[in-house]
């Protein structure tokens, strides 16, 4: 009797052995598998709100020029101001652009469609791209119907800025795309597209009728 409970007792033991090291190692990898899996999906993700959440703030930028001078708002006693949003070629500045006071050097109360410098006129506010967002392209097509970009990293294209301006009492836009000339071109849209680090893409366009459009 006494040898039947020795061995019934050493088979219970047995049987209530844990996991083998070989099971755990797989139960483990399989862990590590599905959790680099979510955590892989989860910034993908999170890269796609970024970049939509920045495509969406300049648009709302642009809208904010269309309001201001719309609205008139008064910059240094004045109220016939023009306010324009200014974005350089990618390959000099791919990082941020300007919300400004567009005034002519040679007439402070009428709008010459292109940024002249703080002196001029007057930044009000200088947006910056965080979070490894980048603009990789800006185009511009001109009244003549020709279309012209600059990209970055291509050395620097035949388009060198773009200005979006707004003046009472006419809600459209006035866009300024500036090539090699000393003037710039009047436009009928310009676009720009950024880009995330995770190659997250969106396209921001404007139209000489004051539509403005976010799209992928």
């Amino acid at each position: 009797m006494q040898i039947h409970m020795s061995v019934h007792y050493r088979k219970r033991i047995k049987s209530a052995c844990g996991f083998t090291l070989l099971e755990v190692l797989i139960v483990s990898a399989i862990f590590v598998i599905i959790a680099g899996a979510l955590i892989g999906q989860n910034r993908v993700f999170q890269s796609n709100v970024e970049t939509a959440n920045l495509a969406y703030e300049i648009a709302l930028t642009i809208r904010e020029a269309q309001v201001l001078g719309l609205g008139v708002r008064q910059f240094g006693g004045v109220f016939t101001e023009a306010y324009g949003i200014h974005f350089e070629e990618p390959d000099v500045d791919s990082l941020s652009f300007l919300l400004f006071v567009d005034r002519s050097p040679s007439n402070p109360s009428a709008a010459n469609l292109r940024y002249d410098g703080p002196v001029t006129d007057p930044t009000i506010e200088r947006f910056e791209l965080r979070g490894g967002n980048q603009i990789v392209e800006l185009c511009g097509t001109r009244t003549s119907g020709s279309t012209h970009c600059s990209a970055l990293g291509g050395g620097g294209g035949p388009l060198e800025h773009v200005n979006i301006i707004f003046q009472r009492p006419d809600p459209a836009a006035k866009i300024g795309i500036k090539l090699s000339a000393p003037k710039p071109w009047e436009g009928t849209r310009a676009w720009l597209r950024i880009r995330s680090l995770g190659n997250v893409e969106y396209r921001v366009e404007v139209t000489d009728t004051g539509q403005i459009s976010v799209r992928r």
